[in-house]
């Protein structure tokens, strides 16, 4: 019955949200028959008939509700439901730290008019902040180590179980997912972690990920591609790239596509790699520009590269990849790894800003079997071409191909694991004058509530 398998309180089931613009179109009539749910192609069977004249919602026959409700009222519940209000729809910690286009802020210190991004990754502003107080508060874990901590009636737009069923079979699709699904508080989900349908335990919620960010173009000192590659493999003192020989003409054509001079500087025979120079061109010495941005002996990604445009972000990361990253041709998992937690850090950041789902993870890095240092890796299924070199590209490319004719892939959504109360601390509630009132929020850039009602709400993007 429906998507949803949460009880409301009047023990119909938790399902969509009719807007309340929607009322006001036309009328609706809920009989035996399926009644497809607009802009999302649903189909939920009612066994009240329930009639909506205009504005007034109207319960034919009488259920022991007020016979006129004006409030929006979620399909298969016998109970109307509304958006609450500012005062219950967020409920984060103050330590939460939220993606600006600034970079990141706690979310105590967020103001009025600050730039913050929606699911959508569009840039929206923050129009008002209200410290709710100290209150309980609880640890959501999800499946790629993410973590929140939010208030019992903090308010999250996630999907379920027996809809991401749906949509993997064609049935649906999620293309709008922030407008069309109900909100359900952290209290409600606690109770509901886990689907025990067609044998076994499954992850009963989940939250899309969101898309990348839409930043400005930047004006960059360096090509993003070629600071990615000596980034992954230059020389911490100098402007030298070490690289193989069979990937060196590839390097060479990027350096010269940008007017920089790229020289062969020296050949280790044994290990078929060369030593190169990026020398003097028609701008500044390349290592001269490396020691303006404080990038010299202390690698990490500039904060103006993390924000920068999408284009100057992949190139960014595909140097990268193409220099310190690994691509499994089984399965299509790829790998960045650094000995530089400030870079491997960074380029989580980097991966997550292009809208993908990644785990930083931390190990030994051995040599002939002796520890020798601490590691850092980036892992993630990436679902974009985040290589440059064409061998790598080739091992990429069938598991892209395979990844886009799935319409939910595993990759594309975040699982809520665990919720576990950890005890009392100051939350505060935004809002957003996005267009589905959702912000991002956390360090893997979550999609969360916001306070206020959906702007359009049902009418999709």
């Amino acid at each position: 019955m429906g998507a949803h398998s949460k009880r409301c309180p009047s023990g119909g089931m938790r399902g969509f949200l009719i807007p309340p613009d929607f009322l006001f179109r036309q009328h609706i009539y809920c009989g035996p028959q399926p009644m497809p749910f607009p802009g999302m192609g649903h189909h939920v069977t009612h066994q009240q008939e329930m009639k909506y004249d205009m504005v007034n919602i109207k319960h034919i026959p009488a259920t022991g509700h007020s016979e006129t409700d004006t409030r929006p009222l979620c399909l298969g519940c016998r109970e109307p439901r509304q958006w609450e209000g500012p005062d219950t729809c967020m409920a984060l910690a103050g330590e939460t730290p939220i993606p600006t286009l600034d970079g990141w802020v706690a979310l105590r210190d967020i103001e009025p008019g600050q730039t913050v991004f929606d699911e959508g990754g569009q840039p929206c502003s923050v129009t008002a902040v209200r410290r709710r107080g100290w209150e309980p508060v609880f640890r959501i874990e999800f499946d790629d180590r993410a973590v929140l901590l939010a208030g019992e009636q903090h308010h999250w737009v996630s999907i379920e179980y027996q809809q991401r069923h749906r949509v993997s079979n064609g049935r649906d699709s999620l293309a709008a997912w922030a407008t069309n699904l109900m909100p359900a508080t952290t209290a409600e989900i606690r109770e509901s972690l886990v689907s025990r349908r067609n044998s076994g335990d499954r992850a009963m919620h989940s939250i899309p990920l969101a898309r990348s960010l839409q930043c400005p173009e930047a004006e960059l000192g360096i090509d993003p591609y070629l600071l990615g590659l000596w980034l992954g493999d230059g020389s911490r003192g100098a402007a030298i790239v070490t690289c193989h020989k069979d990937d060196e003409p590839h390097y060479r054509m990027k350096a010269s596509a940008v007017g920089e001079n790229w020289r062969i500087r020296d050949v280790t025979a044994m290990c078929d790699t060369l030593s190169c120079t990026l020398t003097r061109g028609p701008s500044p010495l390349f290592w001269s520009r490396l020691r303006e941005m404080s990038v010299l002996r202390e690698k990490h990604i500039p904060p103006s590269y993390l924000r920068a445009g999408y284009d100057q972000r992949l190139q960014l990361l595909q140097g990268l990849m193409d220099s310190d990253g690994y691509i499994a041709p089984e399965t299509g998992a790829a790998e960045f790894t650094s000995t530089s937690e400030v870079l491997a850090k960074g380029t989580f950041e980097l991966v997550l800003s292009l809208g993908q789902k990644a785990t930083l993870l931390k190990g030994d890095a051995t040599l002939y079997g002796i520890r020798v240092s601490d590691k850092w890796r980036v892992c993630y299924s990436p679902s974009i071409v985040v290589f440059s070199l064409p061998r790598k590209v080739g091992c990429l490319q069938p598991h892209l191909d395979r990844r886009r004719q799935a319409d939910v892939p595993r990759t594309g959504q975040r699982y809520i694991k665990s919720i576990e109360q950890i005890g009392e601390k100051l939350t505060l509630c935004v809002t957003a004058d996005s267009f589905n009132r959702m912000m991002l929020a956390g360090q893997y850039m979550i999609p969360v509530r916001t306070a206020g009602n959906p702007g359009n709400l049902g009418n999709g993007r």
